[in-house]
């Protein structure tokens, strides 16, 4: 008999209630589908492509009758391009600008946010950087003003910067305290190997910040703000002509540099580095898993996600309700232009927690969902995916990262017809494809573990 537990019958009720509020219900029977074309058809008519007169690409979203206005300037470069000598001068150097710039020092800066409730910030990722702005459509060219101000004329105060570098070279000396944050450190470093674009060695990155001088940072700036890089992406009620119009005064010094860049390629699997192990005398361990999975442009990016959902829930349901062994213990992907699948527990009991993980995992292989099965899996799947989309900020967010990864915002809104076409089938075959060649990171007493229980790669 089957059972439909309670997340599956919450978001159910959720979505059809959603559905049927925005009048968009699906069709009856097993074959569900998750969204009607026409609400996708008129989603793509409300977004619409320009570009400024310097050449940067603009994405605007309408959203009729908001008052607000969410934009991201995004740059495509990110932790990836950084010289692997000088890992982490990009990421001090974006969360610097935020700090104030000449034509507005920080407590200016603040006293204008303040007044015109807005918010400004920029964050270096992996694989790009993003610049935004939040607040009210009427106050919107200030906005973009103070926001070009930051990114083409930073202050770089010699106090903010002491200050930022303290705080990131405690943060890096407390890696080692954490568990939780070591067990994912000591992975990476078996996970990613030598030199790979997306990792350093916590020690080797604390080395590099205490040597960062704050010219490093006018250095790389130079190298980097450009706009042949650069993107934008609005989602508000503006017409369009008046959002270029200051798109066109705001970033018309951008310069156009060309910017170096790297293409990052999946980790190397070494079945003789598959397990690293920290003593540490804990209570719980701490067991966390790496493997590769889909990259962005694959045409299975849909169905390794719902795959890794549906092993997400079957982990939760066998390790953490059937059997108690674990209050945390998830599944999950971490998408760049690689994609990284993830399996993280904390138990008193990893014997028995990676002997559940691997029968799931052998489930997930062997298994041959029914069609009612995967649609039930697919409602709470796409919930989720709409739950993303509430804000004007998720959906600009949205938009800009498919627009810059993929070329085109289309995968945002054709999520839902690309999600109803995966079958039972393609789920196993993900499953087969890239649930194998684990690493293994545990941090726990050695006196409590075995790394003979670590059978996943047998």
């Amino acid at each position: 008999m089957k059972v439909t537990n309670f997340k599956t019958l919450f978001t159910k009720v959720f979505f059809f209630g959603l559905l049927a509020t925005l009048n968009l219900y699906p069709s009856t029977g097993v074959s569900l589908e998750l969204i009607k074309q026409k609400t996708i058809d008129l989603q793509k008519k409300l977004t619409s492509s320009h570009e400024t007169k310097n050449g940067i690409p603009v994405t605007l979203r309408s959203i009729n009758g908001s008052q607000l206005v969410s934009a991201v300037l995004l740059f495509k470069t990110g932790f990836q391009d950084v010289p692997a000598d000088n890992k982490y001068v990009g990421r001090m150097m974006w969360s610097l600008l935020g700090r104030g710039s000449v034509k507005y020092p920080k407590e200016k800066l603040r006293g204008l946010q303040e007044k015109y409730a807005f918010s400004l910030g920029c964050g270096e990722s992996i694989e790009i950087v993003s610049c935004s702005y939040s607040g009210i459509a009427e106050y919107f060219d200030i906005g973009m003003d103070a926001l070009a101000s930051m990114i083409l004329e930073p202050e770089f105060d010699q106090k903010e910067f002491d200050n930022m570098k303290d705080r990131m070279i405690s943060d890096l000396k407390s890696t080692e305290s954490s568990p939780e944050t070591y067990s994912n450190t000591i992975l990476n470093k078996i996970f990613y190997g030598q030199n790979h674009p997306y990792a350093i060695w916590w020690e080797d990155a604390l080395k590099q910040v205490e040597k960062i001088k704050l010219q490093d940072l006018k250095d790389y700036h130079k190298k980097v703000v450009s706009s042949k890089i650069a993107e934008v992406t609005i989602s508000s009620d503006m017409k369009p002509s008046d959002v270029m119009a200051i798109l066109n005064k705001q970033l018309a010094a951008l310069p156009s540099i060309d910017v170096a860049s790297v293409t990052a390629t999946d980790p190397v699997f070494d079945a003789k580095s598959d397990f690293i192990f920290e003593d540490r005398d804990l209570p719980t361990s701490w067991i966390r898993l790496k493997f590769n999975f889909t990259p962005l442009k694959s045409p299975d990016l849909l169905a390794g996600a719902l795959m890794l959902d549906i092993l997400n829930e079957r982990l939760g349901e066998e390790v953490r309700t059937k059997r108690s062994l674990s209050y945390s213990t998830h599944a999950h992907k971490i998408q760049y232009e690689i994609g990284i699948g993830t399996i993280t527990s904390t138990t008193a009991k990893p014997q028995e927690t990676l002997k559940v993980i691997h029968d799931v995992i052998t489930e997930m292989r062997t298994k041959e969902y029914t069609a009612e099965e995967i649609e039930e899996y697919k409602v709470s799947f796409v919930t989720d995916y709409f739950r993303g989309l509430e804000t004007h900020g998720s959906i600009t967010s949205q938009l800009a990262y498919y627009k810059a990864a993929m070329g085109s915002t289309d995968y945002v809104y054709e999520f839902p017809k690309i999600l109803a076409d995966v079958t039972s089938s393609d789920v196993k075959r993900v499953a087969n494809q890239f649930l194998k060649n684990f690493r293994c990171a545990v941090v726990y007493s050695k006196d409590k573990f075995k790394e003979e229980w670590f059978t996943l790669n047998d």
